[in-house]
């Protein structure tokens, strides 16, 4: 063989493995779950969840999907601002509303810091963004919780979860017939954590 020939064939096998790189690299980054981290930088995220896989089905009837974060979590963020919530809606509700609450009791929250109902401005589904319309501030000694809150018609999907496991705090459920706030996992065995998360405005300078 020629070294004409033989540099044309190393250069080719060169080029292909190439090719075959790239594929791998294209295919690699495009594959995963439904996993919307919207972090910025200088940001601080507040989730339980991984990328949603699905969502659970509930009756007729208006529900809360809580998260829950408590003081511990919370105190090295003592002072720093919300800027937004953040969740993932499988199917459209009747009406939908986001609320933000602390308290000291693990199991309920005691004040409502803040409350609005978005259904005039929710119209698709996927992740979907609320950024509340006044200043909320973490207080580092008392747990906070996002509920996101939906009026079903029918029985239906709505807000979405992830794969597990579960984290304390990551699956709680206010049913329209329950008294108190439940988690899910020990209402149905189920180890999922429901996509809500919120995200902190960066440290002002």
């Amino acid at each position: 063989m020629s070294k004409t020939n033989e540099n044309y064939k190393i250069n080719f096998m060169k080029n292909l493995l190439l090719a075959f790189l790239l594929i791998g690299v294209f295919v690699y980054t495009g594959c995963g779950d439904d996993d919307e981290d919207d972090t910025r930088f200088g940001e601080v995220a507040l989730r339980h969840d991984g990328g949603n896989v699905t969502g659970p089905f509930l009756p007729a009837g208006v529900h809360e999907f809580i998260v829950r974060f408590d003081a511990e979590e919370l105190a090295e963020y003592d002072g720093r601002t919300l800027d937004r919530v953040e969740f993932f809606l499988g199917e459209l509700p009747a009406s939908i509303s986001v609320f933000v609450l602390e308290g000291t009791d693990p199991d309920s929250p005691s004040d409502a810091i803040y409350g609005q109902d978005i259904s005039n401005r929710v119209n698709t589904t996927g992740w979907i963004t609320h950024r509340p319309a006044e200043v909320i501030e973490i207080n580092g000694d008392r747990d906070l919780w996002f509920s996101i809150q939906v009026e079903l018609d029918q029985e239906q999907r709505s807000v979405g979860c992830d794969a597990g496991p579960r984290e304390l705090g990551g699956d709680l459920l206010l049913r329209d017939f329950d008294d108190n706030i439940v988690s899910f996992g020990d209402i149905t065995s189920e180890s999922v954590n429901w996509n809500i998360r919120g995200y902190l405005a960066p440290e002002a300078e």
